[in-house]
């Protein structure tokens, strides 16, 4: 929650694009059910976007290998332990840009829209 306010508050764009959203779905309702949250196609790009950027957990559960293989030119071992590296695969430039430790809200909305 805290990264993402973090987020919200370094773009005044997407700050005013969130305030616009909840407002036409929440207006002055007391209180928000998951009805409204599920209408809230922005606010979820935000949260996921947010994810990508400052995931809970850096590092994904440990793998081992059960044989030898290859993976992009290493040679991996029977029994070796690897770690997948979450953080590094949500900013990876060949997916994300040169820019991926940017938000990139509206470029996960094309890609749920393909």
């Amino acid at each position: 929650m805290v990264w993402a306010m973090s987020e919200i508050a370094r773009s005044g764009r997407v700050m005013q694009k969130l305030q616009r959203e909840i407002r036409n779905h929440i207006g002055r309702k007391e209180k928000v059910d998951e009805a409204d949250i599920t209408k809230m196609t922005y606010l979820k790009m935000v949260v996921k976007e947010t994810l990508r950027l400052h995931p809970p957990a850096p590092l994904l559960m440990p793998h081992e290998s059960l044989s030898h293989c290859q993976i992009d030119g290493y040679d991996v071992l029977p029994r070796t332990i690897a770690l997948i590296n979450a953080w590094g695969m949500g900013r990876d430039p060949r997916i994300w840009g040169d820019d991926g430790g940017s938000p990139k809200t509206n470029k996960i909305i094309n890609m749920q829209r393909a």
